[in-house]
């Protein structure tokens, strides 16, 4: 009976140390958290992991956790730091003071692995948003009345805010990538059939705003490397659908420019995929093509159906004046349907003045 008893009493203390040990209670506490981080500075390289685990506890008092994080940013130490990564890309920190102070520990700790983090961290966050959003609108779309309208036109207002904000930070975040690594990205994403159209369009998007000649340049450096030849070409054909941006289209047209054969390919696609929009940005391509001799009659004149699109008196008359040239003269009927459409009778004079002068130069030669 005794030995039992003695027994049972050194199994039971060794099992209240091990639970006193493995608990986080004892010392979950701002200062047993502020004395756990002495220790480990002093050298201790157990007190970093028992201050991830009060962090990542959450039976633990939220301002025993803060100050655990705070203490693992402040260190610096790579395995708290991955632990606050963990948390994040999870989205187990539901407090919104301890996921703000985790955020900041990665801002305070810079590394490209953090780039990967913030993105999971947003899209876990956005998931939780989009959740609760989609609540509160059910109950907007079945409980509104007319009493609500001013309400709803400033929400509708500052989601709309919200959403610009987000692609200008975006857009500026791609801005500050080097043409040389971003534009090769941007279009291999536009061009592949299997990331999602809207991406698709983005790229394509975020290309024509980089409003510098510099693209171009960089397009007809890149065709001459064999290895992304074939990338600005697939480029070209599968984007041509999407293409509505003025510069981007001149840009490819330019760099293209340095292979006869496939630039005229390109162009051609281009041209005839460019007939389908009435967008002010492609009336300068369109006119461009058409006006430039280097290009065979067949894309001039898709070149010209297009422009059917654009009847106004500034392209009628640049089209007009292209036709004195009397090798330019097989275009006439289709400038004549864009003079045409303008309905100017000043435009059909000067269109039959210039045929006159065109059929002279062409009996003199």
């Amino acid at each position: 009976m005794g030995s039992r008893l003695f027994r049972g009493v050194v199994i039971g203390g060794f099992v209240a140390i091990f639970i006193f040990s493995c608990s986080s209670a004892p010392t979950a506490t701002v200062e047993g958290v502020n004395q756990m981080y002495d220790r480990y500075r002093d050298g201790n390289k157990k007190a970093m992991v028992n201050l991830v685990q009060i962090f990542e506890d959450p039976a633990v008092g939220k301002e025993a956790r803060l100050q655990a994080l705070k203490s693992i940013v402040n260190s610096a130490d790579p395995n708290g730091l991955i632990a606050i990564r963990k948390a994040l890309e999870e989205g187990s920190l539901k407090d919104h003071d301890l996921f703000m102070a985790a955020v900041q520990g990665l801002a305070d700790n810079p590394g490209q692995k953090n780039v990967a983090t913030a993105i999971k961290a947003l899209e876990k966050t956005r998931q939780y948003y989009m959740d609760e959003r989609d609540i509160m609108l059910r109950v907007i779309e079945e409980q509104a009345d007319d009493r609500s309208v001013a309400s709803l036109l400033a929400l509708y207002t500052h989601s709309e805010n919200d959403f610009k904000a987000f692609e200008a930070t975006m857009t500026r975040v791609l801005g500050k990538l080097d043409d040389e690594r971003v534009v090769p990205v941007l279009m291999a994403l536009a061009s592949d059939k299997r990331v999602p159209l809207d991406v698709r369009n983005k790229a394509i998007t975020l290309l024509g705003r980089k409003n510098d000649p510099a693209i171009g340049k960089l397009l007809a450096q890149l065709l001459q490397d064999p290895a992304s030849q074939t990338q600005i070409r697939d480029f070209a054909l599968s984007a041509t659908d999407e293409l509505k941006n003025g510069q981007v289209i001149l840009a490819l047209v330019e760099a293209l420019h340095s292979e006869q054969a496939a630039y005229f390919t390109m162009v051609d696609a281009i041209t005839r995929s460019l007939q389908r929009y009435n967008d002010p940005a492609i009336k300068p391509v369109l006119v461009a093509v058409a006006t430039d001799d280097i290009f065979p009659i067949r894309i001039r004149k898709q070149a010209l159906v297009g422009l059917t699109n654009y009847p106004e008196q500034g392209v009628a008359e640049t089209l007009i004046g292209m036709l004195e040239n009397p090798e330019n003269f097989v275009y006439y009927p289709e400038v004549k349907a864009i003079v045409d459409a303008v309905e100017l009778p000043l435009l059909k004079d000067q269109l039959q003045q210039t045929a006159l002068v065109a059929q002279r130069k062409a009996a003199a030669e």
